[in-house]
């Protein structure tokens, strides 16, 4: 089942496969077959972040990517990110970009968040004159990403508060039993309005299961 991303021309899976959990007693190359086969499933939103997998997870989905490729399989999209306080500089944030492209094998990211907003302080940092929108906003002209987004942790309202700014094409954001009842107006508004919303963290990391 596929449904659109937002307002975008992207019809993602509706279940996308993240990358914080593969099996780090195996190979790169191993872990890429779990990609893949997702990829053969139906799955065709890919989501990653540089560390996440002591670091490792953006180049096991570069092998899939690069096997996928090869075989003329161009159909999926792929979600990264980059940390405003990590990134505080457009300079930076363009060069976090073209290094998460090396590693991943495409010729551009999809979807890329302004990752991790805990607090307003966040966006602010990220919106700064010189900051890291303004380099991802080169990046876009130059077709190094398609949208621009971001992934919350803040509640609900504060989610509106970003949204309502108008800066970002949709929102990555932490929707499980344990937090809806603080963060569930952001998804509904976000939705309302027609923005792409993606739920990550499902089953909490895996300590609702």
């Amino acid at each position: 089942k596929y449904v659109q991303y937002g307002k975008t021309d992207k019809k993602v899976s509706v279940v996308g496969f993240g990358g914080l959990r593969f099996d780090l007693s195996k190979s790169n190359e191993e872990n890429a077959e779990l990609v893949k086969y997702a990829y053969d499933k139906g799955i065709n939103y890919f989501d990653t972040a540089p560390g996440y997998c002591d670091d490792r997870s953006e180049d096991i989905l570069g092998v899939a990517f690069r096997q996928l490729l090869k075989e003329g399989k161009k159909d999926f999209y792929v979600s990264t990110k980059g940390k405003p306080t990590v990134y505080d500089t457009s300079e930076k944030a363009i060069s976090a970009v073209k290094e998460s492209i090396k590693r991943l094998g495409v010729d551009k990211i999809d979807f890329y968040n302004v990752w991790c907003l805990r607090k307003m302080e966040h966006y602010e940092l990220a919106m700064k004159k010189g900051g890291q929108y303004e380099g991802l906003l080169r990046c876009k002209e130059e077709g190094l990403i398609d949208h621009i987004v971001f992934s919350s942790h803040q509640p609900g309202d504060e989610v509106i508060e970003v949204l309502n700014e108008n800066n970002f094409e949709g929102v990555t954001m932490g929707i499980n039993i344990l937090n809806f009842s603080y963060r569930w107006n952001g998804v509904d508004h976000a939705y309302k309005k027609g923005y792409g919303v993606v739920a990550m963290n499902p089953l909490s990391g895996g300590s609702i299961p």
